[in-house]
């Protein structure tokens, strides 16, 4: 299938910021080919759709590639496949997804269904097989079409807390491409864009905006959303939303940021190379991030960081204004069901402000790089 995107333009002319191109489904990068099938899928589950986690959320060294369907707190409820096909990979390990279904359709698209409790049916029996033959818990297994297939609504899988889960609930993606393993190479989608019935009502939370001067530590802002400065800097915003019957913060799905009324930055994203997801350290304030689990989404940019998940944004992302003038800066963040909340920052610069470019290169001396492939080994022997 060949996929083509829109493309949004920045123009930036004798200091004036254009607004880019909108579309009528909002701003940032959005699919924009062949639209995508509406109604082809069905939810997974026979409960409505709750979530405890969004598409494309900011985790510890990667995105999260779909969303986590809550399943009541409890596990084996009955997990239904999303639309004919044929069973094409099961992978059983005690880290990660845990026991994992892979389902490909008749639309080129695959389903799949992470931290599952077992397999029903045929599925459950040819698993049992696997592991026999392989004579070890943690099995992959690719099957022939018509080895395995399926119809829409047939019970496969009954769902879990296997793998690297916190707590009972159904993770499900819809992917698009990739390898034989149906992993390698492949695009997740956010699975609420194929038409899954979904209702949230509440509004996202702006939880927290720092500034980020190149010659100073980063500045906290306060409940009087000001702040002065002497020097090019750029913004930093930790936003969550919540969803119905749930605690939990959730990623957002759009952030945009102002400068004076213009648009200056936009980041969404609706689809995630699953080979690029460690990119994510490009885009927050990593060390930031380690420390306190709070993901500051950063306007400012990083070489080599390269997706359909980059930001949209004016130059480099760094703010630099006019010495001794006075600016509005507008954080504007939304839900995928168009939610939103906004937060207005009113900066001063002082007088002495130099706004050249910083053009210091500091070397990187993290032994993982956000844009470089990372195996990790270790020995338990001496």
């Amino acid at each position: 299938m060949k996929t083509t995107y829109k493309l949004l333009i920045f123009l930036l002319v004798n200091t004036t910021v254009y607004s880019p191109l909108l579309t009528g489904e909002g701003l940032g990068v959005r699919l924009s080919a062949q639209p995508l099938p509406q109604d082809y899928f069905r939810n997974p589950l026979n409960m409505d759709i709750g979530l405890s986690a969004t598409f494309a959320e900011f985790r510890n060294g990667h995105f999260h590639a779909g969303i986590d369907m809550r399943t009541g707190g409890a596990v084996d409820q009955p997990v239904y496949a999303a639309a004919d096909g044929y069973v094409a990979r099961v992978s059983i390990s005690p880290w990660g997804g845990g026991k994992i279904l892979y389902i490909k359709h008749t639309n080129g698209y695959t389903s799949v269904y992470m931290h599952l409790n077992g397999y029903a049916g045929a599925i459950g029996k040819a698993v049992l097989k696997e592991h026999y033959a392989q004579q070890s818990y943690s099995i992959s297994k690719i099957f022939a079409p018509g080895e395995l297939p399926v119809k829409k609504g047939q019970l496969v899988a009954y769902s879990g807390n296997t793998g690297g889960s916190g707590g009972p609930h159904l993770h499900f993606e819809i992917r698009r491409g990739g390898a034989a393993d149906l992993h390698t190479h492949s695009t997740t989608i956010n699975p609420l864009l194929f038409g899954l019935p979904y209702t949230d009502n509440i509004k996202p939370v702006i939880r927290g905006l720092r500034l980020y001067p190149e010659d100073g530590k980063a500045i906290n802002i306060d409940a009087t959303n000001s702040a002065t400065v002497s020097g090019p800097f750029h913004l930093g915003i930790y936003a969550t939303d919540a969803a119905e019957g749930s605690t939990a913060k959730n990623g957002v799905d759009r952030v945009e940021v102002y400068l004076d009324g213009t648009l200056f930055f936009c980041y969404t994203t609706e689809l995630l190379p699953v080979d690029s997801s460690r990119m994510v350290n490009a885009i927050i304030d990593y060390p930031y991030f380690a420390r306190t689990r709070q993901a500051y989404l950063l306007t400012r940019a990083l070489p080599g960081a390269e997706g359909p998940w980059v930001p949209i944004r004016v130059g480099d992302g760094i703010f630099r204004l006019k010495p001794g003038s006075t600016h509005h800066i507008g954080v504007k963040v939304y839900d995928i069901k168009g939610n939103s909340a906004e937060r207005t920052l009113t900066v001063t610069t002082n007088q002495n402000t130099q706004n050249t470019p910083n053009t210091q290169n500091t070397p990187n001396t993290h032994p993982v790089k956000y844009d470089q492939p990372f195996n990790f080994q270790f020995s338990i022997f001496n």
